[in-house]
């Protein structure tokens, strides 16, 4: 049962869908929120889910259909936009393979009451997540100059510099308050970019590590130099390293986590470079990253015209 009083908006961003599991989403959320916006950001008809699977949800959901990607910055300013119209209190955002632990959202409401009430002001709450391909549990991530730290242990809410969006709720207020998401990113750093933001307005992100939520990171995980690395695509490589470079040049982030990405980029690179099956087409297309990140060539960038 949702807490008296409150008006839940869960936000879900689509990009090519597997039907199972976005069922699977639904059935774990639907129960959880008062309304569901699905925004599917799916360029591909042979990738869209036909509207008769979502016709038993009935009223509880609202599907905006974008027929391109338009990046998920876009995509969850769509959703707000509708939560705002609908007065929600609320927004629970979303990715479309994330399940929801039971009774994920009262607990959340609940840690930011408790939190509220002993006047700490807060941007957003969200669960630890344990990734489906390598089992880590992150919980409150901290970042310094050259490491980055987690923190997982009790069941107090523990402060972090940031939050993935898939799993944050934040109230309507707050959002009114920061601001919207940065579409100008299209994709990577949009969740920590806002979270950022309001760091520097006061307002303090917060993980309930008892709360753990199942997430899928990435295409896969290999071992390179002893260590799990997180393999993304292209397409995700480029504005990881395109968006690291804007944010750190805007210093539009602390001061800590632009040394650390100073440092860390150049990592990042090599090591996905190395471990690319074609080393000069990764080399290309990185290195047009570098440029549109100095350049500001922002949104869909290299990637407009695809």
């Amino acid at each position: 049962m949702i807490e008296q009083g409150k008006y839940i908006i869960a936000i879900v961003i689509l990009f090519r869908p597997e039907t199972n599991r976005v069922h699977e989403l639904l059935r774990t959320t639907i129960v959880q929120v008062d309304k569901i916006v699905l925004v599917d950001n799916t360029d591909d008809p042979n990738f869209i889910i036909p509207d008769a699977e979502f016709e038993s949800y009935e009223d509880k959901i609202e599907l905006y259909r974008l027929n391109n990607n338009l990046g998920i910055a876009k995509a969850q300013n769509i959703g707000i936009q509708y939560a705002k119209q609908s007065k929600a209190s609320h927004i629970l955002f979303l990715d479309q393979d994330s399940i929801l632990p039971e009774d994920m959202v009262n607990t959340l409401l609940l840690s930011e009451r408790s939190l509220i009430n002993d006047g700490k002001q807060v941007a957003v709450l969200g669960p630890a997540f344990k990734d489906e391909k390598t089992g880590k549990i992150t919980g409150a991530i901290h970042i310094k100059p050259f490491q980055k730290t987690t923190l997982l242990q009790g069941v107090h809410p523990i402060e972090t510099d940031f939050l993935i969006s898939s799993g944050s709720l934040i109230r309507m207020e707050v959002l009114e308050k920061i601001g919207v998401m940065d579409e100008s990113l299209f994709i990577d750093f949009v969740d920590i970019e806002w979270c950022e933001r309001a760091k520097k307005m006061g307002l303090i992100s917060y993980v309930v590590p008892n709360i753990v939520m199942m997430h899928n990171i990435g295409n896969e995980a290999k071992r390179v130099f002893g260590k799990n690395v997180i393999m993304h695509s292209d397409f995700r490589h480029y504005f990881i390293v395109r968006n690291s470079i804007y944010l750190v040049r805007k210093n539009k982030i602390s001061f800590n986590h632009r040394v650390y990405l100073f440092f860390k980029l150049p990592l990042f690179i090599i090591v996905h470079t190395l471990s690319a099956s074609s080393k000069l087409k990764k080399i290309k297309l990185l290195a047009i990253a570098i440029r549109d990140g100095v350049t500001g060539k922002m949104g869909k960038g290299y990637f407009s015209n695809s």
